[in-house]
């Protein structure tokens, strides 16, 4: 797979914890939501990306989130 900014060959796919706070005055009480996605990472340029399942863009999208990735299977 080539890199979609600089079009390298360099790219590397690696696990990722990734932790989304939400900056907006009207969202300070809102929830951080955890993800565990699969990231590209190009050693020539440092594009990264990465892409969301449904759940979890779910949880970025919804006002105001029900639960978080993190709170899942907490007892």
């Amino acid at each position: 797979m080539a890199c979609r900014r600089c079009d390298s060959a360099s790219v590397r796919e690696f696990s990722a914890e990734i932790n989304i706070h939400f900056l907006s005055p009207r969202d300070l009480n809102r929830p951080q939501v955890l993800l565990f996605p699969k990231i590209l990472v190009c050693s020539h340029c440092g594009f990264t990306e990465f892409n969301l399942c449904g759940e979890e863009l779910r949880l970025l999208m919804e006002d105001p989130p029900a639960v978080r990735l993190s709170d899942e299977g907490a007892a």
